[in-house]
């Protein structure tokens, strides 16, 4: 589990993640591919979303509200 730096939290090609919003109020983040494409979304209190970067990297950024709430699980790759 991890807490995004600076509001942004980068995924590695082939990467999913789990992401929550912790807060009691609505919080507006972005899903962005390698490729630039940018989705935006209003994640409600406790609701959650699952990402995939797919073949590419990705981010997610939060783009209004507090970045401490928000909470991005990535799953161990195994090694």
């Amino acid at each position: 589990m991890t807490k995004p730096v600076n509001g942004t939290e980068q995924l590695t090609p082939g990467e999913t993640a789990t992401i929550e919003n912790t807060l009691s109020t609505p919080m507006r983040i972005s899903l962005v591919s390698g490729n630039d494409c940018q989705v935006d979304i209003e994640l409600l209190p406790g609701q959650v979303v699952r990402f995939s970067s797919g073949k590419a990297h990705a981010k997610i950024a939060v783009q209004d509200g507090d970045p401490s709430g928000l909470l991005v699980v990535k799953p161990e790759l195994p090694s």
